[in-house]
């Protein structure tokens, strides 16, 4: 297991293997600060043609940065080799994407591996 981690303060990245995809376990502000950081660390997994997975469960915090960066970052893997997978939504993520109708693009994922449409 490897750990990448951006300023601790205000959000982690965890990186595992699992099942062949690398599992990021996105933990605290998922904000402006951080966003340019997060999106080089995904892109460069995805451009190897990776299949990410996000488990976004423990970000307690996402401004419109942060959700600017999911979608840049799902529309870079649909422009890829890569796959990009979002996995357990924490509430502060699924209102996010809820109140700007993103959620609605993405299909419900309830397991790692879940395929986004």
């Amino acid at each position: 297991m490897s750990v990448q981690s951006v300023p601790a303060r205000q959000f982690t990245v965890t990186s595992e293997e699992i099942n062949g995809a690398t599992v990021l376990l996105c933990k605290g502000r998922l904000t402006t600060d951080v966003t340019d950081s997060f999106k080089r660390q995904v892109k460069a997994l995805l451009t190897q043609g990776k299949t990410v997975v996000l488990d976004l469960s423990d970000v307690a915090q996402m401004d419109s940065s942060g959700l600017g960066a999911l979608v840049s970052l799902w529309v870079s893997a649909k422009s890829t080799q890569g796959q990009l997978l979002f996995y357990k939504l924490s509430a502060p993520v699924k209102r996010a994407l809820g109140v700007t109708h993103v959620l609605e693009a993405f299909e419900s994922c309830g397991s790692h591996l879940t395929r986004l449409p």
